[in-house]
C-alpha cells in the first residue's frame, strides 16, 4: 500500500483491536446506520469484510466500507475526543488517500436526521453534499427516524 496520511495507520484487525475498538465506541449513536450500530458482532463482521478498509489513529477512526473499486464506498468517520473539526484536515486527507489508492469516484455516508453537528461538518468541512432522505428507515430507541444521505464526489474532495 502507498503511505498513508502522516499521522495514520493501518486498523490492526486482530480480534483484541476490534474488541477495544468496540468498547470505546459502542455507544456512540452515529457510527452506523443499521444494527451493526448496536451488535457487537455484526460490527466485528463488518470490521472484518474484505470490502472494509479502517484507518486510524489515537483519535480518531475512518472506515470505509462496502468497497467497489473504481466506483463507490460508504465512509463513516469516529472522533473519540468528540472534536470532529479539529480533525478536518486529517479527515480529508485520508479521504483523499482511500480515494486515490481504490480510484473511487464518491463516498458515501447515510447518517441519522438527529445528528446535526454530523451533519453540519459533512457539509462545511467535508464538501459532502445532501443527496436525499431514507425517510423511516431505522429505528432509534423504539421511533422510527429518518436517514439523510450524504456524498462527496472525487472532484470535490481532491
Amino acid at each position: 500500500m502507498n503511505s498513508f496520511p502522516s499521522g495514520i495507520r493501518l486498523f490492526a484487525k486482530t480480534r483484541d483491536h476490534v474488541q477495544e475498538t468496540w468498547e470505546r465506541i459502542k455507544n456512540f449513536d452515529i457510527l452506523f446506520t443499521d444494527d451493526a450500530r448496536w451488535d457487537e458482532e455484526q460490527f466485528f463482521s463488518r470490521i472484518f469484510s474484505e470490502d472494509t478498509l479502517v484507518l486510524e489513529n489515537e483519535h480518531l477512526l475512518v472506515l470505509v466500507t462496502d468497497i467497489h473499486q473504481n466506483f463507490y464506498a460508504s465512509c463513516h468517520i469516529v472522533s473519540f475526543d468528540h472534536k470532529l473539526s479539529a480533525h478536518t484536515p486529517l479527515f480529508r486527507d485520508c479521504l483523499r488517500w482511500v480515494m486515490d489508492y481504490y480510484n473511487l469516484q464518491r463516498f458515501e455516508a447515510l447518517i441519522p436526521e438527529r445528528s446535526k453537528a454530523l451533519a453540519h461538518f459533512l457539509r462545511e468541512n467535508m464538501g459532502f453534499k445532501l443527496e436525499g432522505i431514507l425517510r423511516k428507515r431505522v429505528i432509534y430507541k423504539g421511533m422510527f427516524e429518518n436517514i439523510l444521505i450524504f456524498a462527496v464526489l472525487r472532484e470535490e474532495v481532491l
